[in-house]
């Protein structure tokens, strides 16, 4: 290595003083020679005080690279042909931040590097190139992890720093879960708290325009930090290709939640975002609890805004019992006209304004109420299965319904499925033209087991229809049911 020393320090050694020198940060580059990181003879540069400033900038891939210096300030990765450069052991105490320039490609920490972060936020700028950090990150006090740039950062380690993660820019993918434990060890208890963005006290931020992605395709991770969506605008969730992500913290903060992907995630937090939710189409939207109300929404599993669930999109329920969710809803529509249902036990009361063009595709033996008398969707409602229980009486004429608990769309009732009243909504009237698909075996019911049921609209189609309940069942509309009643 060439060691060269600074002017004012070659001044103070000849004149025999002491003086005060400016610091003068050193910077290193590597230049290669063997894959040890931690010999110095592999970099040029000034040497001076650590931690040292290193600079990875070469034409070529560097792959394979082992050890390290020990300590850092910075770390800056470049050079021409997009070169991919990967460490696969070591301990790096890092002092400054990360930062990619130039057309570097890709920059991978495999899961036996170690990071330890000083007590301060730092910066992983990953510019247009993919950083991948799969060892574990720790660090005391306020040490996080602030990340710029719009290519790709993964975070696959056994991470225990407290300090936050905030995401300027592009895309987080995690790579492992959150985990935490307590055991006793005779001296008292021992603290296992650990996760992909840091401890369960550290806190990840998502600027509007953000991504939160997963690391593996077909993976399943949870997330038990809390989570905040700054700023107005889209922050997206990608489960990308049939994988799985569960959030159990609490989600807040002003941005719309823009689940994507063909996979599932998981809202188990009292969430009180105010931003709306929209569930794309593919994408499948689980829900872990309720609506949380007093006299307007203080939380609920998507927040206080809208739910906007789009064409071929789907809405389950992974509780044991029934979520009541008071959010308004939109069914969007679109190639696929329906929101589906399909988990076994996916009863769900839905109490707020449900609009839009879409409808609702009723795929499980679960029970649906709707209470909400200002439902103006128009796709209807296909009950394949299940039970429709309505809290309210429809508006408008014979066959035409301007609103009410299914909207101003008819109802396809398919074989053994239920159309009824809920408790305690006493005596109910639907204007909806309902068609009967069913058969012998499985017959279509029509229930007043918790109240009268007035129909006015048509009823057509072939099948088997049966009464069942207490109550009456009355049919006015012109009704053209060619099947068994």
């Amino acid at each position: 290595m060439k060691i060269i020393r600074t002017l004012p320090a070659l001044f103070a050694s000849f004149l025999g003083l002491i003086v005060a020198v400016p610091h003068l940060q050193a910077q290193l580059t590597w230049t290669g020679g063997t894959t040890n990181a931690s010999d110095f003879s592999n970099y040029t540069g000034t040497l001076g005080t650590p931690p040292y400033d290193f600079i990875f900038d070469t034409a070529t891939n560097t792959t394979g690279l082992t050890g390290s210096p020990g300590s850092a300030n910075n770390l800056t990765f470049s050079g021409a042909g997009r070169p991919t450069y990967s460490f696969d052991e070591a301990s790096l105490n890092l002092a400054g931040n990360i930062t990619v320039t130039g057309s570097a490609a890709e920059i991978t920490f495999g899961s036996n590097y170690a990071f330890i972060l000083s007590n301060n936020s730092h910066s992983i700028d990953v510019g247009g190139a993919n950083v991948e950090i799969w060892g574990p990150i720790a660090g005391g006090g306020s040490a996080g992890i602030a990340k710029y740039g719009y290519g790709y950062l993964t975070l696959g380690g056994y991470n225990s720093f407290s300090g936050g993660v905030k995401i300027h820019d592009g895309t987080l993918l995690l790579g492992s879960s959150s985990y935490y434990s307590s055991f006793w060890n005779g001296d008292g208890y021992t603290i296992i708290d650990y996760g992909p963005v840091g401890s369960s006290s550290s806190i990840l931020k998502l600027d509007a325009g953000t991504t939160l992605g997963l690391a593996a395709s077909g993976g399943s991770y949870s997330l038990s930090n809390n989570i905040g969506l700054c700023f107005t605008g889209l922050v997206n969730v990608d489960t990308g290709d049939g994988g799985d992500l569960t959030l159990n913290g609490t989600i807040s903060g002003s941005s719309t939640l823009n689940v994507a992907g063909y996979g599932s995630l998981t809202l188990n937090g009292s969430n009180t975002y105010t931003g709306g939710t929209t569930v794309n189409s593919g994408a499948i939207l689980n829900l872990g609890s309720d609506s949380n109300i007093d006299g307007s929404i203080i939380s609920s599993p998507v927040g206080t805004g809208t739910l906007t669930l789009n064409g071929g999109s789907e809405i389950d329920n992974l509780t044991v019992g029934t979520i009541t969710l008071a959010n308004n809803i939109v069914l969007s529509g679109g190639y696929d006209n329906y929101a589906h249902v399909e988990e076994e036990s996916a009863d769900f009361k839905l109490t707020g304004q449900i609009t839009g063009m879409g409808g609702i595709d009723w795929c499980t033996t679960s029970i649906l109420t709707l209470t909400n008398a200002n439902n103006t969707f128009s796709g209807g409602i296909d009950m394949r299965e299940g039970m429709l229980l309505l809290g309210a009486s429809s508006i408008g004429t014979p066959g035409n319904a301007t609103a009410g608990p299914v909207g101003t769309g008819g109802i396809i009732m398919y074989g053994d499925s239920t159309l009824g009243v809920a408790p305690l909504a006493g005596s109910i009237t639907l204007h909806n033209n309902i068609q009967i698909n069913s058969d012998t075996e499985f017959p279509a019911y029509f229930d007043a087991s918790n109240g009268n049921l007035t129909l006015l609209g048509g009823i057509s189609g072939t099948g088997v229809l049966q009464i069942t309940g207490t109550g009456a069942v009355t049919l006015t509309g012109n009704n053209t049911f060619s099947g068994d009643l």
